[in-house]
């Protein structure tokens, strides 16, 4: 009989009805739409449009100002495309004379 542990009944639940990636992590990182920041939203960012009156009357007029895209994990590992294997190749420079 197998012993009911809280990391068992993790992984049951885990398997049958797997992880809702928004709901995984404590905070997600946000990019901004205008001045293509990216930023935990907990913290804020001094944004063009929140120090630019000009600039935040011009997204008035354009359709108003849109809130910042949220940014999970997966989406900003693949900003980093270094992913990708990597197998380094050797350049022989032929026999060496000693």
């Amino acid at each position: 009989m197998r012993r009911l542990t809280g990391k068992t009944v993790y992984h049951a639940l885990k398997k049958t009805f797997g992880i809702n990636e928004d709901r995984q992590y404590a905070e997600m990182l946000s990019l901004c739409r205008y001045c293509r920041c990216l930023f935990w939203r907990s913290l804020g960012h001094p944004c063009i449009a929140d120090q630019c009156p000009e600039f935040r009357a011009r997204l008035q007029e354009a359709g108003g100002i849109t809130p910042p895209s949220p940014v999970p994990p997966s989406a900003f590992l693949k900003f980093f495309s270094l992913w990708v294997s990597y197998q380094p190749r050797f350049i022989s420079f032929g026999p060496q004379h000693m």
